[in-house]
This record gives structure tokens, C-alpha cells and sequence, in this order.
């Protein structure tokens, strides 16, 4: 509010005879009051390689106990990426502080999948383009008194990685007020934002269809291979697999090998890095495997 007031004095000396500052100040500090304590996400902003970012909500009001989303928008320039839960050999996965009000609960970030990506030279596992990280607040069965204005605060600090040749760490508060639905009524849903942020839950991995069968193999201590067997009926060529996991146990910058060792049949191998985990139980990540619905799949393979 305070910034909004400063932003407004500089226009006072425009205004035409007869009218007070004070009164136009009022008038201007309602209308951005009136703007603001119902929105459904922030203001957006720029920073070093990054077009546009800011913090969304799906709903324009809080009911309680009732689930919703905050989605965290960003727009890269291009050439420039931030990082996936597991960015690989280098990068730093983009995370939230959040300063929320009593009672409510933060849920984890829903990753949509990964794409590789560089990081001047070196391969690395994130986002280019358009991305939505979206995370579920959980608000308590009885709510906390709102302010004076009928709203709670949700407030949140974003940390993230941009990086192009070069890196550019960054960070940003932000803050949505939202108001207060009675439990009887249902949330005002906000439509555009909440297109946004279901577009970003639908790539989000999940497991793959029944069927397909995962064993992990470790031919010697550099590295490690999964071996995918689809059901029977699926002949396609499967040479275009990609994995990206997500507990360093494969490599990101060293380049993946698929090969076809039967008659339906594939081995992906990849090289484990120097910060490998020592005592592994699993290879787990995200499968890609272009061609097949769903292409991204989420799974988790016991080691032998």
C-alpha cells in the first residue's frame, strides 16, 4: 500500500483546481485497495532471464478446509532455463519459503516433467519456455481472523536458478490476498488462472500404464543401465528413451545410450557421477518414452 501511495504523489501536481490532494489521494489508495485485496495473483516482474514471473492462485477466495492452488508462473527469455526437483550435475532446483497463516499446510511442488537443457556446456535437467510450478495449500477446518479488510496473507519467498552461459541466483517475496468464503458456500473459482495452473498439474508425471516391466542392472561400478520390457503387444522402436532421475544416480551431462538387446526389449545405459549416492536401494525418476501415452511416467526400480 505504502508503495502504491509513493508511485501516486509524483501525479498530484496534474491534478485540476479545486480538488485536494489528500481527497485524491483516498480516492486513488480505495482504488488500488479495491484492485488488489481480492487478486488472484501478483504483479509480475522481470529478472535476469526471466520475461515474466509471478504467483497465482486458482481460487479468489479461501473456504475452509477446502484444498487449493498456488502456482508459481514463469516465463523464460530465450536461451535461458531454471532447474527440475534434480537438476543433474549442476544447478539449483527452484523452492518456496512460505509465510502462510495459522493453520494452513504447504503441500510439495508438482514437478511437470523435465526437459535437458544447457548450462553453458554442460547438460542439465529443467524448464525453458513457459513454466508453471504448482503447489497445494491446505487451509485449516476453522480459519484464522482475517485483517481489517476481511483477507488472509499468503506469503511466500521464491529462490531459483536462471541460468543460460552464465547463472543468475535470484530471489522474490511475494504476497496474495485473498478473502474468506462461509463453509456452506463454495470458493470462487478464478477461471484464467486456474486454466494455467491445471495445465501445469497435467504434466505432471505420473505411473505408467500396467504392463511394462523395469530391472535395474549395474554392469560395473560407472554405471548403471535400465532394462525396459513393454507388454507384448508393443513393438515400437524405443531408441528416443531418455531418464531423468531424480537422486543423482545417473549422470546428467553424460549422454544416454539405448540399445536394443531382444526381441522387445531395450536397455538404457548411463554413467553414474562422482556424488552418486554410495548405498543406493533404487533408480527412481522420470521415464521418457516419445510415441507411447503416456510419453513422461513416473517409476521407481529396486536395485538387485
Amino acid at each position: 500500500m505504502d508503495k502504491a501511495m509513493r508511485m501516486l504523489r509524483p501525479h498530484f501536481s496534474s491534478l485540476r483546481p479545486g480538488i485536494s490532494q489528500w481527497g485524491a489521494l483516498l480516492t486513488a489508495t480505495l482504488l488500488v485497495w479495491m484492485h488488489d485485496s481480492r487478486a488472484a495473483e501478483t504483479k509480475a516482474f522481470t529478472q535476469p532471464g526471466i520475461a515474466e514471473m509471478r504467483l497465482v492462485t486458482d481460487v479468489d477466495a479461501i473456504q475452509a478446509g477446502k484444498p487449493f492452488h498456488i502456482g508459481l508462473v514463469i516465463r523464460h527469455l530465450p536461451g535461458y532455463h531454471t532447474y527440475w526437483k534434480n537438476p543433474g550435475i549442476v544447478g539449483v532446483p527452484t523452492s518456496f519459503l512460505w509465510d502462510l497463516p495459522p493453520g494452513f499446510v504447504a503441500g510439495e511442488i508438482q514437478w511437470p516433467a523435465p526437459r535437458t537443457t544447457k548450462m553453458a556446456d554442460y547438460t542439465a535437467w529443467g524448464y525453458e519456455g513457459d513454466v508453471c510450478l504448482v503447489v497445494e495449500i491446505r487451509p485449516p477446518a476453522k480459519l484464522p481472523k482475517t485483517d481489517a479488510e476481511g483477507n488472509l496473507w499468503l506469503k511466500a519467498r521464491a529462490i531459483w536458478m536462471c541460468c543460460a552461459v552464465q547463472c543468475n541466483p535470484g530471489w522474490e517475496d511475494f504476497q496474495i490476498p485473498l478473502g474468506v468464503t462461509e463453509s456452506e458456500q463454495k470458493a470462487e473459482r478464478d477461471a484464467k488462472n486456474a486454466n494455467v495452473i491445471e495445465t501445469s498439474l497435467s504434466k505432471v508425471p505420473g505411473p505408467g500404464p500396467t504392463g511394462w516391466k523395469h530391472r535395474v542392472i549395474l554392469p560395473q561400478k560407472d554405471l548403471v543401465e535400465l532394462e525396459i520390457i513393454p507388454p507384448a503387444e508393443v513393438t515400437d522402436d524405443l531408441s528416443g528413451a531418455w531418464f531423468f532421475c531424480d537422486d543423482n544416480l545417473a549422470d546428467s551431462h553424460e549422454p544416454q545410450k539405448v540399445r536394443r538387446t531382444g526381441k522387445n526389449t531395450w536397455i538404457i545405459t548411463m554413467h553414474r557421477p562422482p556424488h552418486a549416492p554410495k548405498n543406493p536401494v533404487a533408480l527412481s525418476g522420470v521415464l521418457q518414452l516419445p510415441g507411447q501415452k503416456p510419453e513422461f511416467r513416473v517409476i521407481r526400480v529396486p536395485l538387485p
